[in-house]
């Protein structure tokens, strides 16, 4: 199992819950039904609003924080997870599965360039949730082969919150919703 025998690992926590529960409540594809992702700006006023508001899941992007380096990074984390864990709603961390890892998040959310979903399922565990971005059906249906546990699709419209997405729009994230829901794969 996770964290057992010899090897670079060692060191990591054996996550004892199962990814089909998270704090008694199983995971599923309501717990994405309203899913806000931080930036720099959102504060801890804020987070709370939109907790009480009655937002299911964060995932932090703060790229800004990021480029302080990874102890900021860490700290930052850890304080959406407190604030988060208050209000019984998971806590997702960005690209960063060393900083998922270090403040014990729920789970992490992956770019295509990012670290591959099978590596960061065997790094956190069955116990920790998997995100994937996916703009393709192909791409969607390769995170559920690798242990996705939902993909994350678009962009719909431009934004500016990332200079870097490209649209595909409405008719591209309404194929990969139909290949993820024919294999089960929360959108």
């Amino acid at each position: 199992g996770y964290g057992a025998g010899h090897g670079p690992l060692d060191h990591m926590p054996f996550y004892a819950a199962s990814a089909a529960t998270l704090r008694g409540a199983p995971f599923t594809a309501e717990t994405l039904r309203l899913y806000l992702v931080s930036c720099e700006a959102l504060s801890e006023a804020k987070l709370v609003q939109a907790l009480k508001a009655g937002v299911t899941i964060v995932q932090m992007r703060d790229k800004e924080t990021e480029a302080s380096g990874t102890a900021a990074l860490i700290a930052k984390a850890k304080a959406m997870k407190s604030i988060c864990d208050e209000y019984n709603v998971p806590f997702i961390v960005n690209d960063r599965v060393d900083v998922a890892v270090a403040v014990d998040a729920s789970g992490v959310h992956l770019g295509q360039s990012d670290m591959s979903c099978a590596d960061a399922r065997r790094i956190l565990g069955p116990s920790k949730i998997v995100g994937v971005s996916a703009a393709t059906c192909e791409l969607a249906l390769a995170a559920h082969a690798a242990g996705a546990d939902y993909v994350g699709s678009g962009a719909c419209f431009g934004t500016s919150s990332k200079g870097d997405a490209v649209v595909i729009g409405l008719a591209a994230v309404a194929a990969v919703v139909k290949a993820s829901r024919g294999v089960g794969l929360p959108v």
